[in-house]
């Protein structure tokens, strides 16, 4: 996950010669790498990733993502999808488009109160229709 990025114009890519602490890098800053250069991968609430997925450096999981095993995910997810494939697709959504908006404005990873009252609700999708 997050595949770590190496830099390409070096004539070795390994980590010797980039890695923060490594002795040659103080000794020769002009081929300093700026190891912030590499994107950070984000992981929203709700999201289950099956295994042996890979997931590319800078991709954002977006809440209630499904990564199928095996999937390759090269891009960003929408809230609530299902992802399968190398590379991944959108399978389908989990929730109408009506009950993924609902969701997000309810925003239950933020309130644990909010979560109790709706935990019920959420093991049924028509019981989750009716209390949205």
């Amino acid at each position: 996950m997050g595949l770590h990025t190496h830099p390409l114009h070096f004539v070795s890519s390994s980590p010797f010669f980039y890695s923060r602490g490594q002795q040659f890098q103080r000794k020769s800053p002009k081929f300093q790498f700026n190891i912030s250069e590499i994107n950070q991968t984000i992981i929203k609430d709700d999201v289950w990733i099956g295994s042996n997925s890979i997931i590319l450096g800078g991709i954002t999981l977006e809440q209630g993502t499904v990564i199928g095993a095996g999937a390759v995910i090269t891009k960003n997810t929408e809230p609530y999808g299902i992802y399968v494939g190398n590379p991944a697709r959108l399978l389908r959504k989990r929730f109408s488009d009506k009950q993924i908006c609902k969701l997000l404005k309810l925003d239950i990873y933020k309130s644990p109160a909010r979560l109790v009252t709706i935990a019920d609700s959420m093991l049924d999708l028509n019981e989750l229709e009716n209390n949205l």
